[in-house]
């Protein structure tokens, strides 16, 4: 039987992508980067969507933006977008 905040109506069919930029490398963000893993740093961010009803998607994450040529950037954008795209059409 779902809790409270699972039975809530409020958030029924509700999800969330988290887009996420940093100036770090994708390594800077692995088990053994400087910053520590991406996952475990936006697990508690995740648990509280779930908690309140939501369903989370994978996370969209660009790495290192600062460093980026313009080209690069353009890409990221695409990917941004295409991602978007793929979600609103589920």
């Amino acid at each position: 039987e779902p809790g409270y905040y699972e039975a809530s109506p409020l958030h029924d069919g509700r999800r969330v992508l988290m887009s996420i930029t940093t100036q770090g490398t994708e390594q800077d963000y692995s088990g053994t980067g400087m910053n520590g893993d991406m996952s475990r740093l936006l697990h508690p961010l995740e648990q509280a969507f779930r908690f309140i009803g939501y369903e989370v998607l994978t996370p969209f994450i660009a790495y290192h933006v600062g460093e980026k040529t313009p080209p690069q950037i353009q890409q990221l954008f695409a990917e941004y977008r295409h991602r978007l795209k793929n979600i609103i059409a589920i």
